[in-house]
């Protein structure tokens, strides 16, 4: 794979016990101070993974019962969400009627992580962008509307277009992601306040474990905490972790680096046989470094052909939708070129060797 990941995630071994976090220093505030020395001292752990499927929280569980509280990403949340969240933590109603009222799959990391709340009496915290604020959803969907864009170019035979159309996509994406990152941060640090403000029981702990789960490519909100001296470590729910290019290029405008023409393109590809590669696994970690070892033998000008191909293969319009996109033309022509995509997951196994 000739496009290396901007981090090299490494599992991170941290000592939290009470013995090896830095001790306050005492004040000269007397009882002021005294107080504050019994604050509990926040623990957070970030549990970053892909939201696929079940095999992607394969290793949540284990962190979810070391926590005292559990912060889930939670994009376009509404009250009615955290109340039934709330109330699938406390047993008072059933994981079934939850899948069932919100058409959840039981093979989806979803449905994995609401059967490990349900019944934990686990506190549970939302930090993220609620749907009223719609001024930053809307610019979400508008980012989203050019990416399919940018891909019915290139099922047009102007792959040139589609990357200038990509190129701008991967900068607005990366925009959101910190500003979504940045509410993140701000809201972690004060509904966590607030909640042990409001929960007494927490006041006597010596420390109080936080577990945020996240999606990998938000590993720059662990950097920005860890740089503020707060008492933060992190776990990824594979190693290596493998981003598909279309994360990786806005990882890497997130962390300022170089996003060339031909991993823009090889996402495309990525893009479009993700649905016959993910349906032989159930590990969405496994399809990204499978996506990835096909499109990296695949150069720019390879690309280019296979756009001119499959534009002229059909002459009839394309609309932006995914559901219209020539799956199959694209995997006859992929394969044209001696690079094979597996049908099953044993030939998977086999190409990731």
């Amino acid at each position: 794979m000739d496009e290396k990941s901007i981090e090299q995630p490494q599992q991170e071994q941290k000592d939290l016990s009470a013995e090896a976090l830095p001790r306050r220093q005492a004040g000269p505030e007397g009882a002021k101070e005294e107080q504050k020395e019994k604050e509990p001292e926040i623990l957070y752990h970030f549990f970053y993974s892909a939201h696929g499927t079940a095999q992607d929280f394969k290793n949540l569980e284990k962190e979810f019962e070391r926590a005292d509280i559990y912060v889930l990403e939670e994009y376009e949340w509404t009250p009615e969400r955290k109340s039934m969240l709330d109330k699938l933590s406390q047993g008072e109603i059933t994981l079934e009627k939850v899948a069932q009222e919100y058409d959840i799959e039981k093979s989806s990391s979803w449905y994995r992580e609401f059967e490990i709340i349900h019944n934990s009496h686990k506190p549970i915290v939302i930090v993220d962008i609620p749907e009223r604020d719609r001024e930053f959803i809307d610019k979400e969907e508008e980012t989203i509307e050019m990416h399919v864009k940018a891909v019915v170019l290139f099922i047009g035979g102007k792959l040139q277009g589609a990357l200038q159309k990509l190129r701008s996509c991967v900068i607005n994406e990366a925009e959101l992601c910190l500003a979504r990152e940045k509410r993140i941060r701000e809201n972690l640090k004060k509904q966590i306040r607030m909640f042990l403000k409001e929960n007494s029981e927490y006041a006597d702990k010596k420390e109080v474990r936080v577990l945020v789960n996240l999606g990998g490519v938000h590993t720059s909100l662990y950097h920005k905490l860890k740089k503020k001296k707060v008492s933060v470590s992190r776990e990824f729910s594979h190693l290596p972790m493998v981003f598909n290019s279309a994360n990786e290029a806005i990882r890497r405008e997130i962390f300022k680096k170089e996003v060339g023409d031909e991993l823009l393109a090889r996402s495309i590809i990525e893009c479009c046989i993700f649905p016959r590669v993910i349906s032989i696994t159930n590990d969405s970690n496994k399809a990204d470094q499978a996506l990835r070892k096909i499109s990296s033998q695949l150069t720019l000008k390879d690309i280019e052909q296979i756009s001119k191909n499959i534009h002229e293969a059909s002459q009839e319009p394309r609309t932006p939708s995914f559901l219209e996109f020539p799956i199959e033309d694209i995997v006859y022509e992929v394969e044209k070129l001696g690079i094979k995509i597996p049908d099953s997951e044993e030939e998977m196994d086999e190409l990731l060797q």
